[in-house]
């Protein structure tokens, strides 16, 4: 038997347990080179891995009594669990012990699910709700095996993704879990190299010393956080990015009892086509200890309209694509206008006066709209343009020369 065979699980009976075993002593640097030998061995490793290597309930379990549940409700409000404050997903990914804090961060308006599910584990668990310093920040402190586990839930305008991308301090950060896969963008650095650049100005006076108090906690860790590679070269940093193509190792998580239903959810392509770019910056951020050499994350665009159900990243990486994403927003925006206008006046939103006179084209998310404030249904045949819109950033990335073995995205293809 070739060892190609033994490890794509052609051959199961009596062996399956001698690949399982061999599994379980793999690190996850040979794991991710295991992906990369051929679809049939991605494909046994993707399975062994997500529910045994990767068991993301096992984890969860240390914080919650129902872990099964709490990815439901993380579905339902498109929750994603991730680094920009702590290291748990990292963790996961590298298969150190997890902390004892985890941060969760949801829009607030699709909060209600989550919130819920683990207001109703406080109660059942003796647990502890309390308001951190920012009304944006709730902590719950729940009690399990003799000790103290907390989830700090991040509430945010726009959508997670967003926030991860625009506030993280590095590139180490860059991971995050949602209801049914883990991500990490940087994963040779993070994972392989246990390093990562800086994307923040550490030494900002409206900073304070959260970045500094970041970048001591990586220390200890034996994370190394660099400015910029020595090399001139860095073309892998700087590239046009998407977050689900073949240089985000994406982990799919065993999703058996999750369940969903019907119930409507951010698609896995919405967060795979968001696309971002790091680009070099000396010194960008006044700071009192001379110039500080690092990246930044290029300004990104976020289609957040009423009659979209999901939101869109898009990064602005030049200004003849900026002019065109912006006339793709004018396009949406008319159509609102259109929708808006053929209401009854009673299910109208608050705003739709200013919204239909103003000589500017804006943006108003459906948070705003006076039937979702007040409990009302969506008004019926209530128009979106998800797929309108999906197709046309798909043929403007398309049209921006990024090679095809770039922006092919196997995460659609080889984890669903």
């Amino acid at each position: 038997m070739s060892l190609l065979k033994f490890l794509s699980g052609r051959f199961s009976g009596r062996l399956a347990p001698v690949r399982e075993r061999l599994f379980h002593y793999l690190d996850p640097a040979t794991i991710m080179a295991l992906t990369g030998v051929s679809r049939a061995v991605r494909s046994a490793t993707k399975a062994e891995m997500r529910g045994t290597y990767y068991n993301i309930d096992t984890e969860l379990a240390k914080f919650v009594s129902d872990p099964k549940a709490f990815r439901r409700a993380q579905a339902i409000s498109n929750a994603l669990i991730t680094d920009l404050e702590g290291d748990f997903v990292r963790r996961f990914l590298t298969k150190e012990a997890t902390p004892d804090k985890m941060h969760v961060f949801v829009r607030e308006d699709q909060k209600a699910a989550i919130e819920n599910f683990l207001l109703s584990e406080c109660a059942s668990r003796n647990g502890v709700v309390k308001q951190t310093t920012s009304w944006r920040h709730k902590a719950y402190n729940l009690s399990a095996d003799g000790k103290i586990r907390q989830i700090q839930v991040h509430l945010v305008d726009s959508c997670p993704l967003a926030s991860i991308l625009g506030d993280s301090l590095g590139t180490i950060k860059l991971c995050f879990i949602s209801w049914n896969k883990a991500y990490c963008l940087f994963p040779q650095d993070s994972i392989v190299k246990r390093e990562g650049y800086l994307l923040q100005d550490p030494y900002h006076p409206m900073n304070g010393t959260v970045w500094q108090h970041q970048l001591q906690r990586l220390y200890t860790q034996g994370i190394q956080t660099l400015g910029m590679p020595w090399a001139e070269d860095d073309s892998w940093l700087t590239r046009l990015r998407r977050v689900g193509d073949k240089h985000t190792w994406i982990m799919p998580l065993d999703t058996s009892g999750v369940a969903l239903g019907g119930i409507e959810h951010v698609p896995d392509i919405v967060i795979e086509s968001a696309t971002f770019q790091l680009k070099a910056v000396e010194n960008a951020t006044p700071t009192t200890s001379g110039p500080l050499y690092r990246y930044m994350m290029t300004p990104f665009f976020i289609f957040s309209h009423a009659n979209l159900q999901h939101n869109y990243i898009t990064v602005l990486d030049s200004s003849g694509y900026e002019d065109r994403v912006r006339q793709l927003s004018d396009r949406v925006n008319a159509l609102l206008r259109i929708s808006l206008t053929r209401l009854p006046e009673d299910q109208r939103p608050l705003c739709y006066g200013s919204f239909i006179n103003t000589l500017q084209n804006q943006t108003i998310p459906l948070i705003y709209f006076k039937w979702l404030n007040t409990g009302m249904p969506v008004p019926g045949h209530w128009l979106y343009f998800d797929n309108d819109l999906r197709g046309e950033l798909e043929r403007l990335w398309q049209e921006r020369g990024v090679p095809v073995e770039e922006w092919e995205m196997p995460g659609l293809e080889w984890y669903d």
